[in-house]
């Protein structure tokens, strides 16, 4: 992004971010999300995002906002949506593994987000030229 931003540019940023209590854990197992949905997927802690930041950049990050608790909730309307829908999931093909795989996602991220173990961070990031 620095690279390709003009020296007064912004950009905003959305991450889903790991709690610092879980992150070294994490860095170092694969999980349910890891090893079914997206495989070779690592979740940043709001500071290793942060020392990347500073490391490698010359940005600033000028607001952020945590909106977990209202992805618990959109997750939790997912869940209902994909149980309503579930003769037109049969209908295409979709297996009982498939199914149960996609509500067990569904709740294990509700409860990480919920319990904040999992948040939801939206970043305006300025460059340093920006006044």
């Amino acid at each position: 992004c620095a690279r390709l931003l003009k020296p007064e540019g912004r950009f905003a940023m959305q991450a889903i971010t790991i709690s610092e209590q879980c992150y070294d854990l994490a860095k170092r197992s694969v999980d349910f999300i890891q090893r079914f949905i997206f495989p070779g997927c690592a979740i940043p802690s709001l500071a290793s995002i942060g020392q990347a930041i500073r490391k490698s950049s010359d940005f600033r990050v000028d607001v952020q906002i945590d909106y977990a608790a209202h992805y618990a909730h959109t997750l939790r309307l997912w869940s209902e949506v994909f149980g309503d829908v579930r003769e037109r999931l049969d209908s295409l093909g979709y297996d009982r593994f498939f199914r149960r795989l996609w509500t067990f996602y569904f709740a294990y991220c509700e409860a990480g987000f919920g319990e904040r173990q999992l948040g939801l961070q939206q970043m305006l990031l300025s460059r340093a030229a920006r006044r």
